[in-house]
């Protein structure tokens, strides 16, 4: 939010940062590293709590294997581990670190394909 306030991201790079931050969450819970583990099976409103969760789990993983190929694909081709440390340190932690905004930006339009927002006259697309 507060980079693209400061219009250090477009919007598109903005919504990609958002799903990758719920996606990270998602795929925290799916790993069991978070206290309750146990909350989307509840939202589910599936008659079998733990079949929901099982789902749950199974799509968050998936979701989470593709976002690592990409990180995968962007650090091989930048060869270097900023982008992926400034999904962490940016997104994940909330801090501003300056080096790692440029980064930041490269690793998000590839998330941003991944999902697939286009930029359309400086507006996202999805």
């Amino acid at each position: 939010g507060r980079l693209l306030l400061a219009r250090e991201l477009r919007a598109d790079q903005a919504e990609a940062a958002r799903r990758y931050y719920k996606a990270n969450i998602r795929h925290q819970i799916s790993i069991g590293a978070t206290p309750d583990a146990t909350e989307p099976a509840e939202r589910s409103g599936g008659s079998d709590p733990d079949k929901a969760f099982e789902a749950f789990c199974a799509t968050a993983k998936a979701e989470w294997s593709r976002i690592e190929a990409v990180k995968g694909r962007v650090m091989q081709e930048q060869r270097s581990l900023a982008p992926s440390a400034a999904l962490d340190v940016i997104v994940v932690r909330g801090e501003h670190v300056e080096s790692l905004v440029g980064p930041l930006r490269v690793m998000l339009n590839a998330l941003g394909r991944l999902w697939g927002l286009d930029v359309v006259r400086g507006e996202a697309r999805a």
